[in-house]
């Protein structure tokens, strides 16, 4: 029943035998005992710079609640963190092509049928899983943060949600239309994370089949790593101006804003603490719309990275 059940969610790629086959050969084996010490230290790093930068800012000194202090020191270090793991899957996306070369298996896979496409996928599911400790680090944050917004929505006998949409942009005119929204917000911003990484490394890997020329990929990959911290620097200043009211959007376009930074930056961790969820219903007009369209654009970012494997797959299959 079970096995019934996997292989109709699966897609038809992922019950190809030959995908298991590649994907253990590229990965090796790695021991669960490495994976438990990589996330210890990724979180120990994680909680000893959200702690100097609370010290720095002076975030203690304000006396804010347990849950918004623990976002505020969060925030900016999830933020780093997420970002240089999209920057691995990049990097080790555009080196994905010229790995298989050097491996022994490159050769006979692509001279069998779909092998080349099944290689990629291997090479892609490999990235993953290699970065799977500070993936599992930014979703523990965000598991932090959503148990911090259960223990607030008890604030004000139960009332506080419900305060939080009467405040809003658009006033919300059922408090259930705001339990909604937030546990939407909350399960996109779970979401978010791991279908961004996974189109930052197909993205990666599509960009080492557009070109033979190491160097022309080696300065697209730059090009992409500049542009991507370029826009989560600028944005996150934005979203810091927009979420204290420092901040006027023109009208059309505070939400094409929030979708692109929650999709490559991470406001989608500013919706995991019900303080600044209700700012962001503030200062966007369809504000209670932030977790349909979260969700939204989670699976858009899904579809997006299987139509780039596709892409990659044709690309590669073309050349063999």
């Amino acid at each position: 029943m079970m096995t019934r059940l996997f292989s109709w969610l699966l897609p038809q790629w992922g019950a190809n035998p030959l995908l298991d086959y590649t994907a253990a050969h590229r990965r090796g084996e790695p021991t669960g005992r490495a994976f438990i010490i990589q996330l210890l230290l990724i979180l120990a790093v994680l909680a000893a710079t959200a702690l100097l930068y609370a010290s720095l800012a002076g975030l203690m000194a304000r006396r804010p609640n347990i849950t918004l202090l623990i976002w505020q020191s969060l925030y900016f270090p999830v933020l780093t963190l997420q970002t240089l793991t999209a920057i691995a899957a990049i990097l080790q996306g555009a080196h994905a092509l010229s790995a298989l070369r050097h491996g022994k298996t490159w050769d006979h896979l692509r001279v069998t049928e779909s092998g080349a496409g099944l290689a990629l996928r291997a090479a892609w599911l490999s990235i993953l899983h290699r970065l799977r400790a500070p993936i599992a680090a930014i979703l523990l944050a965000r598991l932090a943060l959503g148990l911090g917004m259960l223990f607030d929505l008890s604030a004000f006998s139960g009332g506080y949600l419900g305060m939080l949409g009467a405040q809003a942009m658009t006033p919300s005119l059922d408090w259930r239309l705001n339990l909604l929204s937030a546990a939407l917000s909350l399960a996109a911003a779970a979401m978010l994370p791991i279908t961004m990484i996974a189109l930052c490394a197909a993205l990666g890997i599509l960009l080492s089949l557009v070109s033979r020329s190491g160097l022309v990929v080696t300065l697209c990959q730059m090009a992409l790593v500049i542009g991507l911290v370029v826009f989560v620097c600028v944005s996150s200043l934005a979203v810091a101006q927009l979420l204290r009211a420092q901040l006027t959007l023109p009208a059309g376009l505070g939400m094409p804003l929030f979708l692109a930074y929650s999709g490559l930056g991470d406001w989608g961790f500013a919706l995991v603490q019900l303080g600044s969820l209700g700012a962001l219903w503030q200062a966007l007009p369809m504000g209670l719309l932030a977790g349909p369209a979260l969700a939204a654009m989670a699976l858009g970012q899904a579809l997006a990275a299987d139509g780039l494997m596709r892409l990659a797959e044709r690309l590669a299959e073309a050349r063999a």
